[in-house]
């Protein structure tokens, strides 16, 4: 889900009037931001929804916070484009979309916390969290400055990180995570910044086992890979260094005095994106043309006047590792514990010179690995 301010309008900020005036339909005092909510994901409600009217009732009570798209106006929560979710059950992942005023920007994010608070009955609002970045670290827009917030929304800040149940750091990679080659020639001579780090021989390597991300909302969490990777967790790509989104979500919790979330509720959600559709494709057809795009593209590395053709190192494909893409693939993401990535540095992580690429060691780590697969309709 993004962030943004409306097409055509400029930008919105703390001392505008009109900023927490109104109230909703149950009461509550709302926001009336002008963020635009604008969903990256599909199949966010059941399909029961379109069964009868009693069915869509009981999933619009299940899903139970009904934040609309648009703010600037009073709803009813009913016939109004809405974001709805069911906060012990639903995790929200929040990518602010770039304009000309961060600042902006990260106070949009304020105001949607607050109004996940307004909307619900329960008073529960956002419990499991994610957060997005747009590549770099520069890139995480969170509300660092507290005094430029309307005081209701730093108010239900603090509330709602206080007491969230699970935060989620995404860390989406480019294809190179996959199919890799000069990430690999960097990691032979790059600082080595995390113990993990492996010096790597001049090769090239395809990750088959590295996780594809998807555009649809609806996943399951292993709590362990079941799938052979061992082979092929001796060298990960992350490109720049995860620890840089640690970080960030760190000096949130400083910046309003929060006691910082204990680790065992963080997890670092690492997945590369397609090469051919981005990370939009939503169906199993889409991710398995997807798959059988970057197999091609692949292949022709190694064919006759491709780059890797002739080369000192050989094709690293065997028929054990063709199998492997064959049935194995995983539209998802792997789930990593912060352990894994070492001591953080108490640096300002939009300035810091974060290594890229990285590239981990991750087999002693095997067992913490979790997998998330996304659940993709035909």
């Amino acid at each position: 889900m993004a962030t943004s301010p409306p097409p055509h309008e400029g930008s919105q900020h703390s001392a505008e009037p009109g900023l927490y005036e109104a109230r909703n339909a149950l009461g509550k005092v709302i926001s009336s931001s002008n963020y635009v909510l604008r969903l990256l994901s599909s199949g966010t409600l059941s399909p029961l929804i379109g069964v009868n009217r009693d069915a869509k009732e009981a999933v619009y009570n299940r899903y139970r916070v009904h934040v609309p798209s648009v703010g600037r106006q009073v709803y009813d929560g009913r016939g109004t484009p809405s974001v709805r979710f069911c906060p012990e059950d639903d995790t929200i992942c929040i990518s602010l979309e770039p304009t000309a005023d961060p600042d902006n920007n990260a106070a949009l994010f304020a105001h949607f916390v607050h109004d996940t608070v307004a909307y619900d009955p329960r008073n529960a609002g956002v419990l499991h969290i994610a957060i997005a970045n747009n590549g770099l670290p520069s890139d995480i827009a969170l509300p660092l400055d507290p005094q430029s917030l309307h005081s209701r929304a730093r108010g239900a800040f603090v509330q709602i990180l206080s007491r969230l149940r699970s935060v989620s750091l995404l860390h989406l990679v480019g294809g190179d995570a996959r199919k890799m080659y000069s990430s690999l020639q960097f990691a032979r001579t790059a600082p080595n910044p995390i113990e993990s780090v492996r010096s790597c021989p001049e090769e090239v390597r395809f990750n088959r086992a590295f996780p594809i991300w998807s555009s649809t909302a609806s996943f399951s969490v292993l709590r362990q890979d079941p799938r052979p990777i061992t082979q092929y967790l001796d060298i990960v790509c992350l490109t720049w260094d995860p620890r840089a989104i640690i970080r960030a979500w760190r000096t949130l919790e400083a910046t309003y005095s929060i006691p910082p979330t204990a680790s065992k509720k963080m997890r670092v959600l690492v997945a590369a994106a397609s090469d051919m559709d981005g990370h939009e494709f939503a169906s199993r057809g889409e991710a398995l043309r997807a798959r059988v795009h970057e197999e091609a593209l692949w292949k022709d590395r190694w064919a006759e006047g491709g780059p890797f053709y002739q080369k000192t190192f050989p094709c690293p494909d065997t028929k054990a590792s063709l199998e492997y893409a064959r049935v194995h693939n995983a539209v998802g993401f792997w789930s990593i514990p912060l352990g894994v990535f070492g001591e953080v540095p108490e640096v300002d992580y939009t300035t810091h010179h974060w290594v890229q690429p990285l590239v981990l060691d991750l087999r002693q780590y095997e067992s913490q690995i979790e997998l998330g697969l996304f659940e993709l309709p035909k």
